[in-house]
């Protein structure tokens, strides 16, 4: 191969002298674009698997071909096999919904059939840099910047704040929310989609999503209306009376009229009710869709990928909301939100402790026992922001460490990932509180009801990408009333404040599986509590 934006292999076979070959040219193909080694060894490793795979369905002499294309930094490998339909991943120890959650978030292949050709894409991941950096460095040069500009004449600064950076802030938050409708709606239907048919969840996976779901609104909730009192909000809202009829009414607003107008007023709630109308109709009609299965598929990836270039962009973003800020002078309101991560910083000690407590005691494991086991992955995550990093890991640990049986590890640990999020609920609901409480908001229980509600259905809906949930930040303020003004504090929050939520994350969803695994006799308590 030489080195270019597109490189493809001319057609060869699977003889293992060729198989050698093309794992051999595609890791070097991964190492001139710099992925990490770590990364090229699974990619690689599981390449040579999947073409190993595919000789023993067919034979040596079956047509192959490879290409590999490199796009605005992107790396995508794409293996074509002639011949029958094949799914080279299908095994019986993995279910299909499994083999789904790992590639909807990048950790295992994806594979179709279509015109005679089995087609499996790989998407080796670049380390992901972290934005604390680009943050601090964001603050303080608009902290600077916004000083040394009060020096300017009036109009001058007139025309750079009213004439420039506030249209640019302005487009930026209109373009995050047109994508942010549209991301919430294919993620949710292809979520549905991805299960494949209702019997394909089985009990274990309706058993192991109402747990999660149930604990991610019961603690946060209950850490909520803890620090409830610390926040001062408009005098006697939160003790107002409360009209039985507005949860009713809010209930049935969430049913749209039509199926546009929740796209064009970037109402989320409504979004995800057409989505999951869609969704379901979907996995009932099977087959007869199989062609708009493909196209949620396609646009669930576009819509991503065009959210996580958008959001690369957001510390230029925070620079411009904190210098409009200093230049008008409104300051204030990022002091005013030290709260915010003490209190986030609280809700995932507050998490990860009562987990600890319910482990030891239900499984009568030692603290120091558990704790030293699940370290490893706890700072790998307290370290790089990252679950994906952690994975290998915490699969790892969990079924060596922890005792947990593999069916729950493979099924769990990629589904936790993209649903459980006990810490970033959490999260939502104390900014919300916070900025409520720097922005006079006018606070009811039904307010803080819906805050509730609403943090828990966006990070369901968070997608597995760098700066998701800055794009639900946005659905968050809007949902709730809360002025756009304070989304670069929100933003710079969650940025500081994701090391430890991941790591508290990883922590937790370790923790709930072994409490699942050993309520169905599926844990090896006698591993669970040996020390190394």
């Amino acid at each position: 191969m030489k080195e270019s934006s597109i490189q493809a292999m001319d057609k060869f076979n699977l003889s293992n002298p060729e198989i050698g070959t093309v794992v051999e040219d595609v890791s070097i193909f991964l190492e001139k674009n710099k992925i990490e080694q770590n990364e090229i060894l699974r990619t690689t490793l599981v390449l040579e698997d999947t073409l190993l795979n595919y000789r023993d369905a067919f034979d040596e002499k079956a047509v192959c071909s490879l290409k590999c294309v490199r796009r605005m930094g992107r790396i995508r490998i794409e293996l074509t096999v002639n011949g029958e339909s094949y799914n080279p991943f299908t095994s019986e120890d993995e279910d299909d919904f499994s083999r789904m959650l790992l590639s909807g978030i990048g950790m295992v292949p994806a594979w179709q059939y279509r015109n005679g050709q089995n087609i499996v894409v790989f998407l080796p991941k670049k380390k992901q840099r972290s934005q604390m950096i680009y943050i601090l460095m964001a603050i303080v040069l608009a902290l600077a910047g916004g000083m040394l500009s009060k020096l300017l004449p009036q109009n001058v600064q007139d025309i750079i704040c009213g004439g420039i950076l506030t249209p640019i802030f302005d487009t930026f938050l209109g373009l995050l929310n047109a994508v942010a409708g549209i991301m919430i709606f294919f993620s949710v239907v292809w979520g549905i989609c991805g299960i494949g048919d209702m019997a394909t969840l089985s009990r274990l996976g309706k058993r192991m999503i109402g747990r999660m779901l149930f604990v991610m609104t019961f603690l946060p909730t209950l850490f909520a209306l803890c620090i409830l009192p610390v926040f001062h909000f408009q005098s006697g809202s939160v003790k107002g009376d409360m009209d039985l009829s507005q949860p009713f009414s809010m209930i049935l607003g969430i049913i749209p009229d039509n199926m546009i107008t929740p796209f064009t007023e970037g109402n989320f709630l409504r979004i995800i009710f057409i989505a999951v109308m869609v969704g379901i109709a979907l996995l009932v009609l099977g087959n007869k869709t199989s062609l708009i299965v493909s196209f949620i598929e396609q646009g669930n990836s576009l819509v991503q990928y065009i959210l996580e270039v958008i959001c690369s962009a957001i510390s230029i973003v925070i620079f411009i909301s904190l210098y409009n800020m200093v230049m008008n002078d409104s300051f204030s309101v990022l002091l005013k939100a030290y709260k915010a991560p003490v209190f986030i910083l609280l809700g995932c000690l507050f998490a990860i402790m009562i987990y600890l407590c319910s482990v030891c005691i239900s499984m009568k494991v030692k603290p120091g026992v558990f704790i030293k086991k699940v370290m490893p992955s706890f700072l790998i995550g307290l370290t790089t922001a990252s679950s994906s990093a952690a994975m290998t890991t915490t699969m790892e640990t969990c079924e060596n460490q922890l005792g947990i049986h593999q069916k729950i590890v493979n099924f769990g640990i990629p589904l936790g990932q993209i649903v459980f999020g006990t810490n970033s609920v959490t999260e939502f609901i104390v900014i919300a509180f916070c900025m409520a409480e720097i922005y006079s908001v006018t606070v009811t229980p039904l307010w803080i009801g819906m805050a509730i509600f609403t943090s828990v259905i966006l990070t369901v809906a968070t997608p597995p990408i760098p700066g998701g949930s800055v794009a639900l930040c946005t659905l968050l303020f809007t949902q709730l009333g809360l002025p756009l003004d304070g989304i670069a504090v929100a933003v710079a929050i969650d940025v500081i404040a994701d090391f430890f939520i991941t790591a508290a994350e990883i922590f937790c969803l370790q923790s709930e599986l072994v409490i699942t695994s050993g309520k169905l006799n599926m844990l090896d308590t006698e591993r669970l509590r040996k020390a190394k």
